[in-house]
């Protein structure tokens, strides 16, 4: 049940009837593991800020999204540098974990190490938001729903995929469709257009948590910047996949 102060900070999610309470209690039950760059750490405040109740966070970098907002708590040492009770990995308090739990109290926030085993990780959430990454292959010979986004020029893409072994994973993307310019529009408007993208990713992230849209098949969405030009198409399953084609060939033999 949510508590009044809940109720409170969420008043205007839960008059959505696509959410309501009980979609909202699903969000704070969610646990949501963010792996990646910059599209995916401009997700990371709306996440917290709708109510996720656990964000995994694996990154090289400090996200480069948070500079100004972690500049004004480097100073306010029993958020930084107090330990975590809740998790063996937070080690010492930093800015972007202060940062969104202070922005909402009911999200906890977890770091990962990048060397631990990719399979357990995964295993441990309800859904992977990443760049492409072989995190993103691991997700796809299990079966894990994922976010993937990534940019290309002026171009901005996200994979969606809800889960399962008959769903078409990251790797049925024919390759030409998943070039990346790692270095995108280092502009302004590069980064505007970098912000859009990742408010739009993380909804469609937390469609995917609380079952919201259909299911039927793995989407890949792009817009064109600045022209926001549009599309969606569905992605079909490629029986030849070199990921999910030999998982679907070991999940079949298990259950014959």
């Amino acid at each position: 049940m949510l508590s009044e102060a809940q109720i409170e900070r969420y008043s205007r999610q839960i008059i959505l009837p696509q959410l309501g309470g009980k979609g909202q209690e699903t969000l704070l039950r969610a646990r949501v593991l963010v792996n990646g760059g910059v599209l995916q750490t401009t997700t990371l405040l709306y996440l917290a800020a709708a109510g996720v109740g656990t964000i995994g966070l694996r990154s090289r970098e400090r996200p480069a999204v948070f500079s100004a907002l972690a500049g004004k708590m480097d100073d306010d040492d029993h958020l930084i540098n107090k330990k975590s009770a809740a998790s063996p990995l937070d080690g010492p308090r930093d800015p972007v974990v202060a940062t969104l739990e202070r922005l909402n109290p009911d999200c906890r926030v977890v770091r990962h190490d990048m060397d631990g085993s990719a399979a357990a990780l995964i295993a441990a959430y309800d859904l992977v938001v990443s760049e492409p990454d072989p995190l993103v292959d691991h997700c796809g010979s299990a079966g894990q729903p994922v976010c993937c986004s990534w940019g290309q020029t002026s171009d901005r893409h996200l994979f969606v995929c809800r889960g399962g072994l008959d769903q078409a994973c990251w790797g049925c993307l024919p390759a030409e469709q998943k070039r990346t310019a790692p270095d995108h529009e280092e502009t302004a408007f590069g980064r505007l257009a970098d912000l859009f993208w990742g408010a739009f990713q993380a909804t469609e992230a937390l469609k995917c948590v609380i079952g919201l849209g259909p299911a039927s098949s793995s989407r890949l969405f792009t817009c064109q910047f600045p022209q926001l030009q549009f599309s969606d198409r569905p992605v079909e399953k490629n029986p030849d996949c070199a990921v999910c084609g030999r998982a679907g060939d070991r999940a079949g033999g298990m259950d014959g």
